[in-house]
């Protein structure tokens, strides 16, 4: 996805070739690794402040559906489509910068929450095709896992086929995000706040 934006905001309309430079690659996983980090965190205060203990049971993540704590995340979920593009400028790490992802969002506010609705809509469609796929694909492929050749070879390809499809579905989405995101960045690039 990382490489989508950073090709679509150069003008590219192809796809990133699909190669593996350790270097960009450890970059980006940086950089998700670190936005997970920072939901994990947050998620863990707000669980400590509502239940006032660290949270041991499954019961206590129950508070996080008060509204103050789901308050709280719609706010921090809110930046972060411009999190994303931020982690795609030369700067990667400025992504995670939450001064730069508010003043950006604060000069694009109206495009922006059309971007967010998008990405949300496209976000929905994406979690239900993937859902799909991996209730078709599940049992094919634990299937194939268990007998292999032994239930016959057709079934065994039809795990890999379905293994394959949701790989497939998996790649499409992230280059799909990453050309709305691409082309939002590449449309309003004199406002967002990051070296694109």
């Amino acid at each position: 996805m990382i490489d989508t934006i950073r090709f679509t905001i150069t003008g590219s309309d192809q796809p990133p070739n699909l190669t593996w430079n350790v270097l960009n690659l450890g970059v980006a996983l940086a950089g998700y690794a670190a936005l997970l980090v920072f939901y994990a965190i947050v998620i863990l205060v707000l669980l400590i402040i509502s239940n006032g203990t660290f949270p041991n049971s499954g019961k206590d993540f129950a508070a996080l559906g008060r509204a103050g704590n789901l308050i709280v995340l719609a706010l921090l979920t809110f930046a972060v489509p411009m999190n994303m593009i931020g982690l795609s400028s030369s700067h990667a790490l400025d992504g995670l910068n939450p001064l730069r992802a508010g003043i950006s969002i604060g000069r694009l506010i109206g495009h922006y929450i059309f971007l967010f609705l998008i990405m949300i809509i496209f976000l929905a469609l994406s979690v239900g095709v993937m859902t799909a796929l991996i209730s078709w694909a599940g049992p094919a492929i634990m299937n194939a896992a268990q007998h292999g050749i032994k239930e016959g070879f057709v079934k065994m390809l039809g795990g890999l086929g379905a293994w394959t499809t949701v790989i497939g579905a998996g790649f499409y989405f992230a280059y799909a995000f990453g050309r709305i995101l691409g082309l939002f960045a590449r449309t309003f690039r004199e406002d967002i706040d990051f070296e694109l």
